[in-house]
């Protein structure tokens, strides 16, 4: 018997359960004819209304047992497919543990039997992991059931030794006692016949005899015919008892025979499961040679994979190397642009001086950008190319009010505008002027327009928006920028947002100035 083990129960009509005593897993039945991908079961629960139907074959064929509920039977090893009890632990039939391959279930009229619970999700496995594991798991069923199926052959052998044993001894001492009785009645028999043997002879050998010993001759007669009637009742209580001893030795051969059945049916049954563990040891050791070449190849791609890693780590490295050098060049930059916020703005000179050096820079540092953005302009795009200015548009307001060169730039976000000091290499400030109006950022690599969003707000697309350029007298580079869709200006606000305003004054315009050129398709 196997060992118990408990489990919590949920509430389920029809459950079978794989330990005798309802232990280890439990399985709940669903409606209909249903095959078992494991047959290992011991046990079953039938609710009050419920009706199944067990199979000793696939697909509802073989011998069945049928039980409606309300039911329990706490192990199937005392029962076989026709429900009569055995005394023995396996009989002709079959002890139906480890042979149930099928069930039809008919539920209760109006019910519906609950859902057995959901199993805890798990991790995928690969195909060659699944076909792996369920063979391992098939092949410790079939090693389980070889280890049951030896246990009973040691059992049934040692019961068919010991009920021939138990038979033989019993009929021995039968007829043992049988022939004793026969012996002790023929001695006296034997000593009765010779009494009346001598008896007769006394009288034969006397020609007188008078009425005593006459009576003592018929008494003699007399008893020696009952005698005769006694031995011939007692003879056929012996036949009877022979009969008796014949019918018990026919029966004990039968159950010899029919253990020696089972015996036989058993030993079938455990070479077909060494040929299947054979079998499957064989499927085993293919998928284990299959899962070897896989896992090499996951190897070789993980060494592939390491090697794109350093690589990729290199290229990190080197764009670390020059955003510091960048940040280095953009540190010095703003040194020079504090430096310019505190000069004396009363003095007119030294800030036209101041102006005209930082001018200079900017021009400096716009042919470098030019010279740069013409060598990756060309090598990007080795098409028909035009010669374009590059602008910068520096706010009015930051500028004569406080010395803040803050110009028109793309956000960093690609989509929106906004106001941001000045940087010499940051593309982010910078645009040309197409055709037509058009103010295209060069911060991407590809064209973005300087659009109106259908009249809401500033936003960079790809969408071609005309704008006016109006000259304000007070300086030659001042310019107000006014949609031609919306006739709304491009208005600075503080801090770093740029608006739309439709005030005539609300607009102080942007210093339009040239850094540079470039070529490029656009």
């Amino acid at each position: 018997m196997r060992k118990k083990s408990w489990v919590n129960e949920t509430a389920m009509p029809v459950k079978l359960f794989q330990d005798c005593d309802y232990g280890g897993s439990v399985l709940s039945l669903s409606p209909g004819l249903n095959n078992l991908r494991v047959a290992d079961w011991s046990a079953i629960t039938v609710d009050a209304g419920e009706q199944v139907t067990l199979y000793s074959q696939r697909d509802g064929m073989g011998k069945k047992k049928t039980f409606s509920g309300p039911v329990s039977v706490p192990c199937f090893w005392y029962l076989n497919f026709e429900g009569h009890a055995h005394s023995s632990a396996v009989n002709s039939v079959g002890n139906m543990n480890d042979i149930i391959y099928s069930y039809r279930y008919t539920p209760r009229p109006g019910v519906t039997p609950p859902p057995p619970p959901s199993p805890t999700p798990a991790p995928t496995p690969s195909p060659l992991e699944i076909k792996l594991a369920d063979a391992m798991n098939l092949l410790q069923q079939r090693e389980q059931t070889i280890s049951t199926l030896q246990n009973q052959l040691k059992e049934v052998t040692a019961l068919l030794e010991k009920e021939k044993s138990e038979k033989s001894q019993d009929i021995v001492a039968e007829m043992t006692a049988l022939h004793n009785k026969i012996t002790q009645m023929r001695q006296e028999n034997d000593r009765l016949q010779n009494q009346i043997n001598q008896q007769i002879e006394l009288y034969t050998n006397k020609t007188n005899l008078s009425e005593a010993e006459l009576q003592n001759v018929t008494i003699l007669l007399k008893q020696q015919e009952f005698m005769i009637f006694t031995l011939q009742d007692q003879k056929k209580g012996i036949q009877q008892q022979l009969i008796q001893t014949t019918a018990a030795l026919a029966s004990m051969k039968a159950d010899l025979s029919e253990s020696y059945d089972i015996r036989n049916t058993l030993e079938a049954q455990i070479g077909q499961n060494v040929q299947s563990i054979n079998d499957m040891q064989n499927s085993i050791t293919r998928i284990s040679e299959q899962n070897d070449i896989l896992r090499k190849t996951i190897d070789e791609q993980t060494a592939t994979y390491a090697e794109k890693v350093k690589v990729m780590e290199d290229e990190k490295t080197h764009l670390k190397n020059l955003y510091d050098r960048l940040s280095e060049e953009y540190a010095m930059s703003r040194e020079t642009i504090k430096r310019l916020e505190d000069v004396n703005s009363e003095s007119l000179a030294a800030f036209e001086s101041q102006k005209k050096m930082l001018e200079e820079k900017i021009n400096e540092v716009a042919e470098q950008y030019r010279k740069k953005s013409a060598i990756m302009v060309h090598a990007q795009a080795p098409v028909q190319q035009q010669v374009h200015t590059i602008y910068i548009f520096v706010d009015s307001k930051s500028w004569d009010e406080r010395g803040l060169l803050r110009v028109l730039s793309v956000a960093p976000d690609g989509k929106n505008v906004m106001l941001s000091n000045y940087e010499s290499k940051n593309m982010a400030g910078a645009w040309i002027v197409g055709p037509g109006g058009y103010i295209i950022s060069l911060a991407a690599g590809q064209p973005l327009y300087l659009d109106t969003s259908k009249c809401q707000t500033l936003t960079m697309s790809y969408r071609k928006n005309a704008w006016i350029f109006e000259k304000q007298a007070k300086h030659e580079l001042l310019f107000r920028l006014k949609s031609n869709e919306c006739n709304a200006f491009i208005e600075a606000k503080n801090g770093s947002a740029v608006s739309l305003s439709n005030g005539f004054d609300a607009a102080a315009g942007f210093y339009m100035m040239s850094v540079g050129t470039v070529r490029t398709t656009i």
